[in-house]
């Protein structure tokens, strides 16, 4: 009863958080431009979001299915897909947009004896996805003299990719790995660093996932662009390559509902640097977003609804 209850308040408290922060971004932005903005969208765009968005979804369970073969676990396709639209649909009421891959893997692990392979191979998805955003995004201040303008750009960079790549080596050292698994006692643990070390033991396969998700990453710019190119905002392509990274890991924080109103601080904080109006910043935020709620999370909702994600 407590842990309901205690549930229900965080999800007062974020559901708060991500209201709280939209009324601040409304209340400093011009609202008669801002629906201005929104009249004169180019759906040309926004249709052609939508039909790449599902080619993106495409990749990233394709990308998943790869890892759980690996491990001798053979889902359809069809399943995996559907699964991770379910995710979508979760993620857009949880804390956070992690919180959709917590789903589906736990609606895949129903049934199975290999519960703990499952969780892992969800896990080395998104963490692998997740150090290429890093890296990418970090790269990609090498090329904005906009930012370095602002910025003691050499000395962040130089710190930045150090940690990045003590991350990168840690969590592909094999030898840290088999050290880990040796010092560990309890069951579970040695059987989740063993499945971690059969993945490590496969270095074609790795290469495959990291290019996957680079593949993944540029899918991911090209799908925001379009939505620029839909609002007539004048903003480079690789501009996008600082500005989505920053989008995807601040909208996986549990700190908000689905990352809303952390997500357009963001956007709306890092766009005037490259001469977009606050307006125009949080129309983007807003219609990606939304778009991706009425289309995907529709799909994943009736997914959910008849149990098409069970076969």
């Amino acid at each position: 009863m407590k842990k309901k209850l205690l549930k229900s308040l965080i999800f007062i408290l974020k559901a708060i958080i991500s209201l709280g922060l939209l009324v601040f971004l409304f209340s400093k932005i011009n609202l008669q431009d801002f629906l201005n903005i929104l009249l004169q969208v180019k759906w040309f765009y926004v249709v052609f979001a939508v039909i790449f968005g599902f080619l993106v979804w495409a990749l990233a369970t394709y990308r998943w299915q790869l890892l759980l073969k690996e491990q001798n676990i053979s889902i359809s396709f069809k399943r995996l897909y559907f699964l991770r639209l379910l995710g979508i649909f979760y993620s857009l009421f949880l804390p956070g947009q992690i919180s959709g891959d917590i789903v589906r893997g736990l609606k895949l692990m129903k049934g199975s004896h290999k519960k703990e392979t499952i969780g892992v191979s969800v896990a080395m998805e998104r963490i692998i996805a997740l150090l290429i955003i890093f890296v990418a995004g970090g790269a990609s201040l090498f090329f904005l003299p906009e930012i370095r303008a602002e910025l003691n750009i050499l000395s962040i960079l130089i710190i930045y990719f150090l940690i990045i790549f003590l991350i990168i080596f840690l969590f592909f050292s094999k030898q840290i790995s088999s050290k880990l698994y040796n010092f560990l006692k309890k069951p579970f643990l040695k059987k989740i660093f063993k499945i971690i070390i059969n993945y490590q033991n496969q270095p074609r396969l790795m290469i495959k996932i990291i290019f996957l998700s680079l593949l993944g990453l540029i899918s991911n710019i090209f799908l925001y662009y379009l939505f620029l190119l839909a609002l007539n905002i004048n903003l480079s392509f690789l501009t996008l390559f600082l500005i989505v990274p920053i989008i995807l890991i601040v909208q996986m924080l549990p700190i908000s509902i689905s990352g809303l109103g952390v997500r357009e601080g963001a956007v709306v904080f890092l766009m005037p640097f490259f001469g977009v109006l606050p307006e125009k910043a949080l129309a983007f935020s807003l219609l990606s977003f939304g778009i991706g709620v009425i289309v995907y999370g529709l799909l994943g909702a009736l997914i959910e609804i008849f149990n098409l994600d069970k076969s």
